[in-house]
């Protein structure tokens, strides 16, 4: 149990977001790549989901086959991402902050292990560059 949970942290900490400046053309967008934590390889079909904390309004989107995404967020504000994979661990973040010109995110999906523990409610680290 005690390597299970050893096996958790470096999990967390090994998910790691990347923030930096790039000209997305668009300020409202926020545009991002998802790739697999330990090959780097992009990752096609994750299920991202953006959802404003002041509005109800969440959005669905998939990412296409160079693991590339783009989310047209309205306003400037908070929102809380969710990224889905079968057999990954669901990475979510909640009151990330999105400002116009943000830069480009890069996510890292996590493979996931068969045990019975729930590994939904990890969340990932993230560091602004």
């Amino acid at each position: 149990m005690k390597t299970l949970y050893l096996l958790a942290v470096c999990i967390c900490i090994s998910s790691t977001v990347f923030c930096a400046n790039t000209d997305t053309g668009n300020d409202n967008n926020l545009i991002g790549v998802v790739r697999d934590a330990i090959t780097k390889k992009p990752l096609q079909d994750v299920t991202i989901f953006a959802k404003s904390n002041a509005f109800s309004t969440e959005q669905k989107l998939t990412t296409d086959e160079n693991g590339q995404f783009i989310i047209p967020l309205a306003t400037v504000g908070m929102y809380t991402l969710r990224f889905e994979k079968d057999n990954y661990i669901i990475v979510e973040k909640k009151n990330f902050g999105f400002k116009k010109n943000a830069g480009k995110l890069i996510i890292e999906l996590t493979e996931e292990e068969e045990t019975n523990e729930d590994h939904h409610t990890w969340l990932f680290k993230f560091d602004f560059i």
